[in-house]
């Protein structure tokens, strides 16, 4: 009696969880859907944004930026997708309604909290972190969930009840908060496995995307400095982009306004560098502008508007001729022409759906180079390096 390997496959097929055993037609599929990181210079840094059913993390110093850089992400898709829903786990309990509205896309209804497109869970344990965040990830009913942050994670382990305060109490804490952390994201993925079988196999679920904000702190014990993170091994692991961000700190990258008579910082350059990225060329470096304070010229949070344009004029999206620029084709619908930088940018801020035309437009040239680098790529790019 021969082998019989399609009788094989049929068994697995029946009999394997509804579409946890499948062939793969492609290394990533992008046709899951990404969401846009809020700067479009960093979609492109990223491949296209953070893609569906994967961790991502955003590490950086204290004050660089990661909670405003996602709350503009969240407003983001809030504007862009009508139906989407948002859930920040709000570990340091720093998190409120008025400080969320400050950015464009995102609104309370404190009369009907039912509407509200921003939910918050505030767990009072580390081990009810993890149990909410698995909990949300399960319902599949939300496209982007936070967790701010691993930091605070960190904080909340003791071990033998000692808080670390000395070499060995300290020791035992770093082990411990990894191994806390390392325990949290293997939950997560094992989540995220699970919600990708059912929607595979027709599930009426949506498939979120996860980002850690990772608090980094200088590395003392090696003699080069740079920035290290909370986790341990496991996070990195976990997580399949890895960007740290950071204030560029050059004399031209930062703006100044007189404010009632005071000369005042409203806003500066962020850099941005992925550590790890295993979907999509590893390694890049994008920037954007941020302002603290909303001006005539400039909107609170990432002018995303002003990097947009110039990204879709380097992948050829805004066609410019002199002094002009254009979308589409003239004479057919959704044909755009402005004279001048400034009025496109005016036209993106002033007509979302104009924007988030011109985003996917541009994303789409940005994924297709990506699948053409994943085709050829080495297995081992993209590994997070300290």
């Amino acid at each position: 009696m021969g082998l019989n390997r399609e009788k094989g496959l049929d068994n697995l097929l029946k009999n394997e969880a509804p579409g946890s055993f499948f062939v793969p037609t492609q290394q990533i599929d992008y046709s899951v859907g990404v969401i846009s990181t809020g700067a479009d210079t960093l979609d492109a840094a990223l491949g296209g944004g953070w893609m569906r059913g994967h961790q991502h993390m955003v590490m950086g110093e204290y004050s660089a930026g990661k909670s405003s850089l996602i709350n503009c992400a969240i407003g983001r898709l809030l504007s862009f997708d009508p139906k989407a829903l948002a859930c920040i786990v709000d570990i340091e309990g720093s998190v409120t309604p008025q400080w969320l509205e400050k950015f464009d896309g995102i609104e309370f209804d404190y009369d009907n909290p039912r509407k509200n497109r921003v939910w918050v869970s505030t767990p009072d344990t580390v081990e009810n972190a993890a149990n909410s965040l698995c909990a949300i990830i399960r319902e599949g009913i939300f496209d982007a969930i936070v967790v701010d942050s691993l930091g605070a994670v960190a904080r909340g382990v003791e071990v033998d009840g000692k808080k670390g305060d000395g070499g060995d109490a300290n020791a035992m804490q770093v082990a411990g908060s990894a191994g806390v952390i390392t325990r949290m994201v293997n939950r997560v993925n094992a989540e995220l496995t699970r919600i990708s079988n059912a929607k595979r196999a027709g599930a009426d679920v949506v498939l979120p995307v996860i980002i850690y904000i990772g608090q980094a702190r200088i590395n003392l014990k090696s003699p080069h400095g740079g920035l290290i993170i909370s986790g341990g091994e496991g996070l990195k692991h976990m997580c399949k982009t890895i960007t740290e961000i950071r204030a560029s700190g050059k004399a031209d990258d930062i703006k100044w306004a007189d404010i009632h008579g005071e000369r005042v910082k409203i806003g500066t350059r962020i850099i941005t560098r992925n550590r790890k990225n295993k979907l999509a060329t590893p390694y890049r470096e994008a920037g954007y502008m941020f302002y603290y304070t909303e001006t005539p010229d400039h909107p609170f949070g990432v002018d995303s508007a002003d990097s947009l344009v110039d990204l879709a004029v380097s992948y050829g999206v805004l066609k410019t001729s002199g002094s002009w620029m254009s979308y589409g084709t003239e004479g057919e619908k959704g044909f755009v022409k402005a004279q001048g930088k400034a009025k496109m940018v005016g036209l993106l801020r002033d007509n979302p759906e104009f924007a988030k035309a011109v985003h996917d437009d541009t994303m789409a040239v940005v994924i297709g180079e990506s699948e053409s680098y994943l085709k050829t790529a080495d297995a081992g790019a993209g590994e997070f390096k300290e």
